[in-house]
C-alpha cells in the first residue's frame, strides 16, 4: 500500500506540525494516532501496509482498517484505486494534513488515469 504525502514545506527547516487531524472531534484516538504517525513518523517513501501500521502502534487490524476509513470519511486520506485488464489494483492512500480539496481529483485523474476510484 503505496503512501504520499502531502506536506506543506518549511522553508526554515523547522519541525511543525499542523495539528488540525489531532483536534478534529470527528476522528477517534485511533485515527488520531494514524494519521500523525504516518505524516510526522515515518520517513518519506516508506511502503506502509496495514499490519505494518498495527505491529508498528501496537494495535489490532481491526482498528487500523476502522481508523483510515474515518480518515478518507473525513478527508484527510484520500484512497486511489486503478483498474487494469480487469483487475483492480493496490489501494494507494494520499494523507494530507489538513482536509483534502477539490483539486486534489484532478491532479489524481490526471496522474492515473480517468479508470482511478476515487
Amino acid at each position: 500500500m503505496p503512501i504520499i504525502r502531502h506536506r506543506a514545506q518549511n522553508p526554515a527547516h523547522l519541525s511543525t506540525i499542523n495539528t488540525a487531524a489531532l483536534l478534529d472531534p470527528r476522528l477517534s484516538p485511533t485515527a488520531r494516532l494514524i494519521h500523525f504517525f504516518i505524516m510526522y513518523g515515518t520517513e518519506p517513501g516508506w511502503d506502509w501496509d496495514l499490519r505494518g501500521i498495527s505491529e508498528a502502534l501496537n494495535i489490532g487490524k481491526y482498528s487500523v482498517r476502522k481508523g483510515m476509513t474515518e480518515l478518507v470519511d473525513c478527508l484527510y486520506v484520500r484512497k486511489v484505486q486503478q483498474k487494469e485488464e480487469g483487475r483492480y489494483l493496490p489501494i494507494d492512500y494520499h494523507f494530507f494534513e489538513e482536509e483534502a480539496l477539490e483539486e486534489w481529483k484532478a491532479e489524481v485523474r490526471a496522474k492515473y488515469g480517468e479508470d482511478a476510484i476515487l
